[in-house]
């Protein structure tokens, strides 16, 4: 006769305990012995390829409010959507100045072959320390990500510091396959390169998701043929980079920024040149933060995303600052200036005060976890 199955144990309360850790320990050792180093853990270690490695911030306060955890992911991929002249590339040239900024490195893949060093360095970026490259096709731009993957995950290994390091593709559109680049012009076709992303992309995210390496593709918008009804703009590659990033972000301009003034009065239309674009960015997908935010913010020609403005608006949103009539005041009743733009010209001139404000905005936003 058989012997009875024996059940788990019921504790005092009635729950039922939990196996053995040394069992658990055993389950690890064994897949681990199957598949290899790496390839098992707990999902609660602190090891874990799966988790937020960090972030960095896009230096921009209302968009980093909009992503919900204070900027761009590390260890995962980002894709930067939008219509031409909407401000992808001086949103990618600000993150890249803030993983410089965290002393990391930065690789920029120009496949437009317009990326200029001037505006760069008004954005911020080291531009002696930034490196560029321009291969010729989309499987060359992967090989040379993957490589310089490789550099890092083996600096890691020997010396036991992990650097940040950003790596941008700008953009999807121009990168096309080795098949369209050495093919004639009338048998070129776009799925060569959902192709090419299909295959090689997903060991490039494996590798991504154990380094602090912040993967960012810029997609410029294309049309979906033959769609009639609802949103007609898509993301170039197919379906595998949607799938594989963890954040969408499309930005769309929404009007121009004019000299005069930040809010013309009613009825009155400002005829100034403008001064630069108002934007807004909305998150599409979101698998580190609840999804479908969005943000406003401005971006001033030759000098990148107006940090003050988009300071004072996350300021205002986190009840740092308030509106006094068209003062713009501090909650121990400072004031910062009439209008937006005079407390905009404040914060440019006063930078303790500017930094003393971002302080107070990080301390209130949600993602903050103090080290104390």
């Amino acid at each position: 006769m058989a012997a009875p199955k024996k059940k788990a144990t019921v504790d005092a309360e009635g729950g039922v305990t939990p196996c053995p850790d040394s069992l658990l320990t055993e389950m690890v050792d064994a897949l681990i012995a199957e598949a290899g180093e790496g390839t098992a853990q707990l999902l609660g270690s602190d090891g874990l390829a799966i988790k937020i490695r960090g972030v960095l911030s896009t230096q921009c306060p209302t968009i980093d409010a909009a992503i919900g955890r204070g900027g761009v992911p590390l260890g995962r991929l980002t894709i930067i959507h939008g219509s031409e002249g909407s401000g992808k590339t001086t949103l990618a040239l600000h993150l890249v100045a803030e993983c410089q900024h965290q002393g990391g490195l930065a690789l920029y893949m120009d496949k437009e072959y317009k990326l200029d060093p001037e505006y760069a360095k008004k954005v911020g970026v080291d531009t002696s320390r930034l490196i560029i490259s321009q291969p010729s096709y989309l499987e060359k731009c992967l090989a040379i990500m993957d490589s310089a993957i490789e550099k890092v995950a083996a600096h890691r290994r020997e010396t036991g510091v992990r650097i940040p390091m950003m790596i941008i593709l700008d953009s999807m559109n121009a990168a096309i396959s080795k098949d369209m680049f050495e093919g004639d012009y009338e048998d070129q076709t776009m799925a060569s390169v959902a192709r090419v992303y299909s295959q090689k992309l997903p060991k490039l995210i494996s590798k991504v998701s154990q380094e602090d390496v912040a993967l960012v593709f810029i997609s410029q918008v294309r049309e979906k043929i033959g769609v009639m009804f609802g949103n007609k703009e898509d993301i170039c590659g197919g379906r595998s980079p949607k799938f594989h990033a963890s954040l969408i972000m499309e930005i769309i301009r929404k009007g121009a920024v004019k000299g005069k003034g930040d809010e013309p009065k009613e009825g009155k239309k400002d005829t100034s040149d403008p001064i630069g674009n108002f934007c807004e960015v909305y998150v599409r997908k979101n698998q580190i933060a609840p999804p479908f935010r969005r943000a406003e913010f401005e971006i001033i020609y030759g000098k990148g995303i107006d940090y003050a403005g988009s300071l004072i608006r996350r300021a205002e949103m986190l009840g740092v600052l308030e509106r006094k009539g068209a003062w713009i005041v501090t909650t121990e009743g400072e004031k910062l200036g009439c209008g937006l733009l005079a407390a905009r010209e404040t914060l440019d001139r006063n930078e303790g005060l500017r930094g003393l404000l971002a302080e107070r905005v990080r301390c209130a936003s949600p993602w903050f976890v103090s080290e104390a």
